[in-house]
């Protein structure tokens, strides 16, 4: 479920991708994918068995069960944090987690658990990847400059490369004689 919170026709969007992670960790089995861009909201499903529909609920930012009630976002009994918001709906035994407006500095690991009084709480993994943009048409004037924005994740800041063709990657230092031949095509492209 996505919801539209802005729209920018000057920069490309980011893309999410958060999935449920299966046998990462001993207290994780479940594996849901879903995608989403920056400035959306984004819902996370976390089921759970019947017999614990009046515990805690609760999601954490890691992957270490020892520590994750301590360090949560929300809880079922907090409901509303800021961009996080928790709903249970009892009868089919899930909790949903929203986070809205979506930003980079939202990706990594998450956890959804269950409190059990007598036991280990049940957890649910949860990766939040920045991953891709999305594509974005620029235009401009023949004979202007034009800015191209690419985000990028931190870890790439070296293999930056900008294409013009499926087979064709040029590095960073090409980037001038590119965006002319890019400007040029869209502009070409808008005029006829």
């Amino acid at each position: 479920m996505m919801t539209k919170q802005h729209e920018s026709s000057q920069r490309p969007s980011l893309i999410f991708i958060l999935w449920m992670l299966g046998n990462t960790d001993s207290c994780c089995d479940t594996v849901t994918k879903v995608q989403s861009y920056e400035g959306y909201s984004e819902s996370v499903s976390c089921p759970y068995e019947s017999r614990y529909h009046n515990s805690l609920k609760y999601i954490c930012r890691g992957n270490r069960p020892s520590t994750c009630l301590q360090q949560a976002l929300i809880t079922s009994d907090t409901k509303q944090n800021g961009r996080f918001r928790l709903d249970d709906d009892k009868m089919s035994g899930t909790f949903t987690v929203t986070i809205n407006s979506l930003t980079q500095n939202d990706s990594g690991s998450y956890l959804c658990g269950v409190q059990r009084n007598s036991d280990v709480d049940v957890f649910s993994a949860v990766e939040l990847e920045w991953c891709c943009v999305k594509s974005t048409t620029i235009n401009g004037t023949a004979g202007y400059p034009l800015t191209l924005q690419c985000p990028y994740p931190r870890q790439y800041r070296h293999n930056k490369l900008l294409t013009t063709s499926p087979t064709r990657y040029l590095s960073d230092e090409h980037l001038s004689e590119i965006c002319f031949g890019v400007c040029f095509v869209l502009l070409y492209v808008r005029i006829c």
